[in-house]
């Protein structure tokens, strides 16, 4: 299939790596089947799946890691009557990705959402999970990095920084003209998307606005990590600020070669009420 598929970057024509490997992720999902999830992976995949329910973490590493994740999760989900995946994004250009939205509340998996990244060669290379689910085992405290230099770790600390500061100005500095953002709000089913800088500004000049008491912010994951040679730069962040409505929140940022947010995929639980005075 990879063969026959193609995307066109600027003025030319690639390969599809990322839609195959989805094709594949997709179906073996459905069908419960390791062993061809498996394809999709390698040693040096990481997915960090993290449940909102008991804030805690569960890392798993490689091709034993991926194994051991997805034999959990099948047996977890015994009843796939109420599986649904509203938003699926499948996204060629670098930083090659997915952005999925699911749920299973048949199986008690109340919400949940992933950002897969991918490598040339289209396979995993992280996969980043929150999931809202009471009845999942728990896992370990969360991680939140050290600094550790690089151009992503400066982007990011600038963003935290501004973020704090609800500095839009200072925000921008970290995108470029052609960041994207996605919003989705897990209450209320709705997606937004904000692209380049106008948009960007739009995005946080309205956040900003809704964030007006923050006396209950906190940010109880943030994983920071350079890119390699094999796999774009990223952040993992998990936060929340229920004193101004949003109960749960993630964001998974992907960073382009020279250390700019160049997608961002976010997911928020924020009620009705005040998801619509924004």
């Amino acid at each position: 299939m990879a063969s026959i598929l193609c995307c066109t970057s600027g003025n030319q024509t690639v390969e599809a790596v990322v839609q195959p490997a989805w094709d594949n992720h997709f179906a073996a999902f459905g069908g419960q089947d390791v062993s061809k999830v498996l394809l999709d992976y390698c040693e040096e995949s990481k997915i960090i799946v993290y449940n909102w329910h008991d804030d805690t973490e569960t890392v798993y590493n490689g091709m034993a890691g991926a194994k051991e994740c997805f034999t959990g999760l099948f047996a977890a989900l015994p009843d796939l009557s109420g599986l649904a995946a509203p938003e699926i994004h499948v996204e060629e250009g670098n930083p090659k990705s997915v952005f999925l939205i699911w749920r299973c509340p048949s199986s008690g998996f109340v919400h949940c959402t992933d950002t897969f990244l991918f490598n040339d060669a289209g396979k995993i290379v992280r996969q980043t999970v929150c999931i809202l689910n009471p009845g999942a085992p728990a896992g370990k405290a969360p991680l939140c990095t050290e600094p550790q230099g690089g151009p992503v770790q400066a982007s990011w600390d600038n963003h935290f920084a501004a973020f704090g500061a609800q500095d839009v100005d200072k925000v921008l500095k970290d995108y470029t003209e052609k960041s994207v953002i996605k919003v989705y709000n897990q209450v209320t089913d709705e997606l937004v998307e904000f692209k380049g800088l106008k948009g960007v500004k739009e995005c946080f000049t309205g956040l900003f606005k809704d964030l007006s008491d923050l006396s209950g912010l906190a940010a109880p994951a943030i994983r920071v990590e350079e890119a390699t040679e094999d796999k774009a730069g990223m952040v993992f962040l998990v936060w929340r600020c229920p004193s101004s409505g949003y109960n749960h929140a993630t964001d998974t940022f992907l960073f382009d070669a020279a250390g700019k947010i160049a997608k961002q995929n976010v997911v928020i639980m924020k009620p009705a009420a005040e998801a619509g005075e924004q």
